[in-house]
């Protein structure tokens, strides 16, 4: 386990929360609804999509 890999684990984890709280608390802010809905629902996005395009490249890169 290298740096990256944990460094990548930890962003993960704070995009997953983070968008989970800002999908929890978008009903709160009149106004800003589906703006703030939406920004969570992409860091959600990020946190599963960034590991899996973080490990291709690894994957690669160990086959060359």
């Amino acid at each position: 386990m290298n740096v990256t890999t944990v460094l990548t684990f930890l962003f993960s984890m704070v995009l997953l929360v983070g968008g989970l709280l800002l999908m929890a608390y978008s009903f709160e802010v009149p106004g800003w609804e589906g703006l703030i809905f939406t920004a969570g629902a992409t860091a959600e996005f990020l946190a599963v999509a960034v590991p899996a395009l973080l490990w291709g490249r690894e994957n690669r890169r160990s086959q060359q």
